[in-house]
């Protein structure tokens, strides 16, 4: 197995390479970004507040082509057989593969979105890596960058046992879970089984009625099944963000995440944890999140919570690429004292969670 001095260095190499390419293919022509859906939105957003001037969106969607977003014309792309465009693709490993392959056949030179903004990022991971006192923390963390910089599994560090897998949240007795982004309760379900019902109380925060009224009938099984007080899981159907109040997001109907332009998507409910938990005379001591992006806001909106009560943390920190240190650095800064440790769930970089604790 690949030791983390190795994959470094792999990293460090991969990385430096993709900024040279970056720059090589830009040189002398206009950067595009390849979907003009939430993804190429957002991306465009972030090369334009580095200093690279986004001249349009190329999308397959024909109902797409001619239409305006943000200024930026959706244009068809086989206008990219002039080769005046250089393309950064911002679209899901899978789909970026596919257009890839369509870009090569028009000759257009083209880089993942994921590959340039994770390069650009990674004096910030090694900061994070110096958080990291494991070995296997340093290669999980070093594999999603990685596999971000690639689309590739090779190198990959990955383990099943998801919120359970580092000791210190191997076995919860007597907690107050917080479970931000509960889904269906498959969470929640782990967490009774894990713990064989000797939580104290969960909290599962969950916006979506498709997913609420899913969790509630997943709920009833538990209660029935394990004997539960009926105020041992409290579910609260709302989102958690930054602060108390609507916030409009837009996805798919499992997920959820803020809208790019904060007017397109539909408006949620929000709650604070630090404001929901003023009302309670009880005060967490393990918050989960996997909330689509919006982590940092839950972070924002617990931040008496956390320097109070100093509960456990276990905080995906795969939605992007400045997910991955400002995440952790934001911890951080709330409670410097924080330990933490890295494991990615799955192959590539999705479910890859951060744990911090005291």
């Amino acid at each position: 197995m690949i030791s983390a001095y190795e994959l470094y260095d792999k990293v460090e190499t991969l990385s430096t390479e993709t900024i040279c390419n970056f720059k090589r293919m830009s040189e002398g022509r206009l950067l595009a970004v390849f979907t003009a859906r939430a993804a190429g939105v957002t991306a465009a957003s972030i090369l334009e507040s580095a200093g690279h001037d986004v001249d349009c969106y190329f999308d397959n969607n024909p109902e797409l082509m001619g239409s305006i977003i943000n200024g930026k014309p959706i244009k068809n792309p086989a206008e990219l057989e002039n080769g005046k465009y250089a393309v950064l693709i911002a679209s899901s490993p899978q789909n970026c593969s596919q257009i890839s392959e369509q870009l090569n056949k028009l000759n257009a030179p083209h880089m993942s979105y994921d590959s340039w903004s994770v390069a650009r990022h990674f004096e910030e991971y090694k900061k994070v890596l110096l958080y990291l006192n494991d070995e296997y923390s340093k290669c999980a963390y070093l594999s999603c960058i990685y596999y971000l910089l690639t689309h590739s599994f090779a190198n990959d560090f990955y383990e099943r046992n998801q919120y359970f897998g580092v000791p210190e949240f191997a076995m919860l007795v007597n907690d107050v879970v917080v479970d931000c982004g509960a889904f269906v309760g498959d969470s929640v379900e782990d967490y009774i089984k894990n713990s064989s019902s000797s939580i104290r109380r969960i909290y599962a925060f969950e916006p979506f009625d498709r997913n609420f009224d899913a969790m509630k009938i997943r709920v009833e099984r538990l209660k029935r099944e394990w004997a539960l007080d009926d105020g041992k899981i409290v579910l609260v159907k709302v989102g958690i963000g930054a602060k108390t109040g609507k916030v409009r997001l837009s996805g798919i109907v499992s997920t959820y995440r803020k809208s790019v332009d904060g007017v397109n998507g539909i408006e949620m409910d929000v709650f604070s944890i630090d404001d929901y938990f003023k009302g309670e005379n009880i005060a967490p001591t393990v918050i989960k999140a996997d909330i689509e992006g919006m982590e940092q806001d839950m972070l924002r909106g617990a931040e008496r919570t956390i320097k109070q009560n100093q509960p456990k943390l276990a905080i995906s920190i795969y939605h992007s690429a400045e997910d991955l240190f400002e995440i952790a650095g934001y911890i951080k800064y709330i409670v410097p004292n924080y330990r933490f440790a890295v494991r990615k769930h799955c192959p590539g970089c999705d479910d890859t969670i951060l744990y911090a604790w005291i």
